[in-house]
């Protein structure tokens, strides 16, 4: 019951999340879920790298330019989602925690997602469709979220 479902989200102010239904929420987590239409209204397209449509990011989460903007999730897996996210999320915090110190791992991932690194998380061919866009092999995605988590381990 903590999670509770709301029309699109019309702007942000700071935690205050005004809605498009004319109400507002004091928040600190949005959970956008579109389904197979990647869209995200309330953020510029200018802060997303959009390019063949979707956003372009290092494994799919990390921005090439920003350092504080991320994406959960966005992954549509040949399998279940949970355990990959979870892998998704352990390396954000991992990073957020270990970028304080600018250390070299950290300089490394900044540079592969800074540099246009897409890796192909799609070693398998997939249709070109809007179901498709960020489809994932498994095994391939999960095997790079952790070398970059064991990384930012060693950090």
């Amino acid at each position: 019951g903590r999670v509770v479902p709301k029309p699109n989200v019309k702007t942000l102010d700071g935690h205050t999340v005004c809605f498009t239904d004319g109400t507002q929420e004091a928040v600190d987590l949005i959970i956008y879920a579109t389904g197979y239409k990647i869209s995200i209204p309330f953020l510029d397209r200018q802060y997303l790298n959009w390019r063949g449509g979707r956003p372009q990011l290092y494994l799919n989460v990390f921005h090439p330019d920003h350092d504080n903007l991320f994406f959960i999730g966005l992954i549509q897996p040949d399998s279940g989602q949970f355990g990959l996210v979870d892998y998704q999320s352990q390396l954000v915090a991992r990073f957020v925690s270990a970028a304080r110190g600018k250390k070299a791992p950290v300089e490394q991932l900044r540079r592969a997602k800074s540099a246009g690194d897409r890796e192909d998380n799609r070693p398998i061919r997939y249709l070109e469709t809007p179901r498709n866009v960020l489809e994932v092999e498994h095994y391939a995605y999960r095997n790079k979220l952790k070398r970059e988590l064991a990384r930012l381990r060693a950090a």
